[in-house]
């Protein structure tokens, strides 16, 4: 599976902030495994702002649905720009 990383705020201050540790795992680790998973510590969550009353009046435009067909080793995926604006709590 992929690796899973629980940093401390000193190893996120160690690398110069999230941006940074992730760059250090990716180089790491990214290529080997194509996914990892970093946990973030819950001091740094609870130091973001809050971003739900931007997200309530954030609308996606043309959306993808993406279609998927085939079988037997063949599939084919077919994305479909939708014509429609979505406020992001209905996407």
């Amino acid at each position: 599976g992929a690796p899973v990383f629980t940093p401390t705020l000193d190893q996120f201050a160690h690398h110069g902030g999230f941006d940074g540790y992730v760059q250090a795992i990716d180089r790491k680790f990214g290529h080997q495994y194509g996914i990892v998973k970093i946990i973030p510590p819950k001091e740094w969550i609870d130091s973001l702002p809050d971003i739900r009353p931007r997200l309530a009046q954030a609308v996606v435009v043309k959306p993808i649905a993406q279609h998927f067909n085939g079988g037997k080793g063949m599939f084919r995926q077919d994305n479909m720009e939708i014509k429609r604006k979505y406020p992001v709590a209905d996407f």
